[in-house]
């Protein structure tokens, strides 16, 4: 227990404004990184999603059918 209390907490100390600082903009980085990211996968998607628009009916109503039968 005497272990636990002598360790440097994970969460930024608010006594120090510069670690503060840097612990929110590299927060904020993260955050544009990740929506940057979100954004690209929903771009890639709609792409092949419209890449297979002309395939879909055919193999939608095939797959109805099939289902149908069970």
């Amino acid at each position: 227990m005497l272990l636990l209390a002598e360790t440097t907490p994970a969460i930024v100390d608010l006594t120090h404004p510069q670690e503060l600082l840097q612990f929110g903009k590299r927060l904020l980085e993260l955050s544009q990184w990740l929506i940057l990211v979100t954004i690209g996968l929903g771009v890639v998607l709609g792409i092949v999603n419209f890449s297979y628009r002309g395939e879909r009916g055919e193999w939608l109503e095939r797959e109805f059918a099939n289902y149908g039968k069970l």
